[in-house]
């Protein structure tokens, strides 16, 4: 089962970055079942993005959907999340170092609370902040009393002990 797999290419159309080329691969390694996202979310367009997975998995029922969340779009944050979770999106991926905002701020913590209960998975990559070290702690921390699990990907050895020890 891979976990965090990915499409697309920002707005490039290369078919190596396509849904089928992804389908193609995984079948190729032999994966049964994959949570996968379109890079078309943390890039530019969450909500396109998040329409996409559930094209994906209307077409490909063992690629389940990752949606992509981004508090930059406060107005339609929790309306998206809600969306998602109607539509039976339980992953959401976060991407606060690439999109440059933080974890910290008082906009991302307020609306992550609307998840609360909501027996969904949060994803965030352990090395998307400067040293690789800061980011699980803090999100251990705001996420600690919400009920939600916390996957961390893109782990290396590096940052694997703090990973560990979080």
């Amino acid at each position: 089962v891979d976990c965090h797999a990915a499409w697309g290419k920002r707005v490039d159309s290369d078919p190596r970055y396509s849904p089928d080329a992804l389908r193609n691969n995984l079948t190729r390694h032999s994966v049964a079942a994959a949570l996968a996202f379109s890079r078309r979310g943390p890039d530019y367009d969450s909500r396109g993005a998040n329409r996409e997975v559930l094209e994906i998995r209307r077409q490909t029922p063992w690629i389940q959907p990752i949606a992509v969340l981004d508090p930059r779009d406060a107005p339609n944050f929790e309306a998206e999340a809600d969306f998602c979770r109607q539509a039976g999106i339980r992953a959401f991926r976060f991407f606060p170092g690439q999109q440059n905002w933080s974890v910290q701020s008082t906009l991302f913590r307020r609306q992550i609370q609307s998840l609360r209960g909501s027996s969904s998975v949060l994803i965030f990559s352990s090395i998307d902040s400067y040293t690789g070290w800061d980011l699980p702690s803090q999100i251990a921390a705001l996420t600690a009393d919400l009920g939600l699990p916390v996957l961390f990907v893109d782990t290396f050895y590096a940052n694997m002990f703090e990973v560990l020890a979080t």
